[in-house]
């Protein structure tokens, strides 16, 4: 089973996206200051699927192989898509991502944020053009509301550590990433203490890579194998459209967040020569507490 158990041992770094969305659609008022922080959990459905089942297939190979009583190797065209499978996962792989940001209320309904997310770093900003529901002069919040409010988001990916594939055919590295996000907010503030939220998302992603491909050829001379690596320069597009749907806890000055983000992941980029479909179903679950000043 060792080709099934390197299937299971794909690298944990990666280049996936951080998709909390971590706040409703109510504006701070101008001069408020909101601290925040949370974890949440990137998780590629489409592409953990596909290498399972290449997992799946290997294994059912290797049993049969030794009920036969016989010795089973991987081709090479089932290599190519192990490769590639796997490769996919890595470079979009599930991980946690911690995340710390900071919001301030510039002007009436308008604010702006900062995050920072380990290897990558996001400025934000959103207008609440829809409000139904009286203020608390006491700290600016609703008591009751309806609120929506519409965003946009870019955000730069600072380290990118290299990755590849279990067969050993593909490596990527010197990632260059940025991440555009157009959001449409929406919360229910029933009360101070309790809300619910949520959000369209649509995210445009461009990236830029180098690719280096190993290729072993045998002369025949009794020199052995002669590994030779290609290397290019690669780009790859993607689109993610989803929705978020989540719930605030707490006062005005202390909330508590539970959400997740559900969509589909678009990206196609050329690997060992052919065009390969990264995306996906994708899941991004998370929490995270606030501070209110």
């Amino acid at each position: 089973m060792k080709h099934a158990a390197l299937l299971a041992a794909l690298v944990t770094t990666g280049c996936a996206s951080n998709l909390a969305q971590m706040q409703t659609a109510r504006a701070l008022e101008p001069g408020q200051l909101r601290m925040s922080g949370g974890v949440g959990w990137y998780v590629p459905a489409g592409q953990i699927a596909a290498v399972a089942g290449d997992g799946i297939e290997v294994a059912k190979q290797e049993i049969k192989a030794e009920l036969n009583n016989t010795e089973y190797d991987i081709s090479q065209a089932d290599k190519r898509k192990i490769a590639i499978n796997s490769v996919a996962l890595a470079a979009m792989n599930p991980y946690p991502n911690v995340h710390l940001d900071a919001r301030i209320g510039i002007l009436p309904r308008v604010d702006v944020g900062l995050r920072y997310s380990i290897d990558a770093v996001r400025a934000d900003a959103k207008w609440n053009f829809f409000h139904d529901g009286p203020n608390d002069p006491e700290d600016g919040l609703p008591r009751k509301s309806k609120d929506i409010a519409i965003g946009f988001i870019v955000s730069k990916q600072l380290f990118s550590p290299a990755v590849g594939d279990m067969m050993g055919m593909i490596r990527l590295d010197n990632f260059n990433r940025w991440d555009f996000e157009v959001p449409l907010y929406f919360s229910i503030d029933v009360s101070r203490y309790f809300g619910v939220y949520g959000a369209g998302r649509y995210r445009y992603t461009t990236m830029t890579f180098d690719q280096h491909v190993s290729t072993k050829t045998d002369c025949g001379c009794g020199d052995g194998p002669k590994t030779t690596i290609v290397s290019s320069a690669s780009r790859m597009q993607s689109h993610f459209y989803g929705a978020t749907a989540g719930m605030r806890v707490g006062s005005a000055r202390f909330s508590w967040m539970l959400e997740i983000t559900v969509g589909h992941t678009q990206a196609k980029t050329e690997l060992l020569g052919e065009v390969v479909e990264l995306g996906g179903l994708t899941f991004y679950p998370a929490t995270g507490i606030a501070l209110t000043f």
